[in-house]
Order: structure tokens, then C-alpha cells, then sequence
């Protein structure tokens, strides 16, 4: 008995088993297999995998084809139809916001969200994020395991081995701001795979966060009235004028005089 099965193009066959056993192919495309002698009532269990290469929508059946036992032949017979919607690559999308919408001030915390979408109903493999935390800021904390932070590098990285068909996956990234910053702008950038470890990529990036910063200025001036000369006993009164002329706040402001 011959088992003939035509594999639809985007499709990539793989291997075939009798009964659990490998069994090898005779001819390829139609894939042609001797599944032997069928007794009475014998049944027998033909395996054929095959992987997804293309998109598309795919009908696919087998024939059977016998003789008898003077070698003449038994009449063709074709299985019912099987029809698979192979979906195309899987597609990612990842965006990114802010807690900050338009300044901050020297040790203040700004919170990243970002939110890597699954956008089909396709697995996605070794989906990646890598953040490196802007200039002038310090990495403050994470809220998802699967991140890591890398001091000497200043990056965070998130790591899922696979993300279901319209899975969502929320990342949040807290850093605080220094003194040497002037604007903090972020960037996370996406990575992913297919199930045929076909790679993709996307990024996101932050809309530029201004960062406020105090010029306290000092200027002093003598309040009695001014004189040419002043005479032991002569009281005089100095007015010290201090000003923040910036657009932060200063804190913990000492005169010396």
C-alpha cells in the first residue's frame, strides 16, 4: 500500500513516521511512503511533519493507492481535505511613556512605561528590550524581573524566551536625575524572532524632558547712609541681596560673610 501526500509550497517537509517508527520517503513532492500490508481490519498511523515557511492559506490531502494479491491494481482513494491558515511573521510593536510630560529638577525620579505589543496571533521567540538609561541620570529601579541592569554599561535588559500571539508585556524604569543634566531623552529598542529564527527589530523614543536648574546670584549694598568717612561708633548697615534668577529650585542656600 502507497501513500502519496503533495505538500503545499509553504510548507517544508521535515520527517514522516509509521506507527511511531521513522519511515523514509520513496519520492518527494508528492511525498510517496509503503506503509506495507493491510490485513483485516489493520490500522496504521502515518506521520508526516512538515514547518510553516510562508503565509497563505493551503488545502491538503493524501492518496491511497493498493494491489491486490495478483498484483493488480486497487482503485485510488483520497483522504478528506485539511485546511491550515498559516499566519504571516509574527509583527511587534513597543512605545514608550513618560511620567514627566515637560520638566524636571535635579534629583528628581522620571518613570518609564514600555509596552511591547504583540500585534498577531503568532508566537514571538527571544523577544529583547535593551534601555540605555539616559546621560546624566541614575538607574533607580525596575519592576520586572526579567531586567537586568548593567552599571558599567548603563543598560537595562529584558529578556522573555517567547511572547503569545497578542500578549502584551509591560516594563516599567524609574532613574533619577543629576545635576549635570540638561535634557533626558530615552530610547528602548525592540528585538524579536520567528519561529525560523528570522530576526526583527523596532525602537521607540521619548520626547525630549527639560531639566530646570537654579542661578542663585548674591550682591551686597550699604543700607546707612553713605559716607566718605565713618567714625568709630558709626553704626553701618549692609544689606546682602540673594536671587534665584534660574528656572529651578536651589535648596540648603548658605551666606557667608
Amino acid at each position: 500500500v502507497i501513500v502519496s501526500d503533495n505538500i503545499p509550497s509553504n510548507f517544508e517537509y521535515i520527517n514522516a513516521t509509521l506507527d511511531g517508527n521513522p519511515i523514509p520517503n520513496l519520492s518527494s513532492n508528492p511525498y510517496t511512503f509503503n506503509v506495507g500490508k493491510f490485513t483485516p481490519s489493520t490500522t496504521r498511523s502515518l506521520v508526516i511533519t512538515v514547518r510553516a515557511i510562508s503565509s497563505g492559506d493551503t488545502i491538503n490531502f493524501a492518496t491511497i493507492n493498493g494491489t491486490y494479491g495478483d498484483n493488480s491494481s486497487i482503485s485510488s482513494k483520497d483522504s478528506n481535505n485539511v485546511s491550515v491558515k498559516v499566519l504571516g511573521a509574527p509583527q511587534m510593536s513597543v512605545s514608550k511613556e513618560q511620567n514627566v510630560t515637560s520638566s524636571v529638577e535635579p534629583g528628581e525620579l522620571i518613570k518609564y512605561t514600555i509596552t511591547v505589543n504583540n500585534l498577531q496571533n503568532v508566537t514571538s521567540y527571544n523577544v529583547n528590550i535593551t534601555d540605555q538609561i539616559p546621560q546624566y541620570t541614575d538607574f533607580n529601579r525596575t519592576n520586572d524581573t526579567a531586567c537586568t541592569y548593567n552599571s558599567s554599561t548603563g543598560i537595562v535588559n529584558c529578556t522573555k524566551a517567547q511572547m503569545l500571539g497578542l500578549e502584551i508585556w509591560n516594563i516599567e524604569i524609574v532613574v533619577k536625575v543629576t545635576s549635570n543634566a540638561t535634557s533626558v531623552t530615552n530610547t528602548a529598542n525592540l528585538t524579536w524572532m520567528d519561529g525560523l529564527n528570522n530576526n526583527f527589530s523596532t525602537t521607540n523614543t521619548t520626547t525630549p524632558i527639560n531639566v530646570k536648574h537654579p542661578n542663585v546670584t548674591i550682591s551686597k549694598e550699604i543700607k546707612t547712609p553713605v559716607k566718605s568717612f565713618y567714625a568709630p561708633g558709626d553704626a553701618i548697615i549692609y544689606q546682602v541681596n540673594i536671587k534665584n534668577i534660574g528656572d529651578g529650585t536651589a535648596y540648603n542656600v548658605n551666606v557667608t560673610d
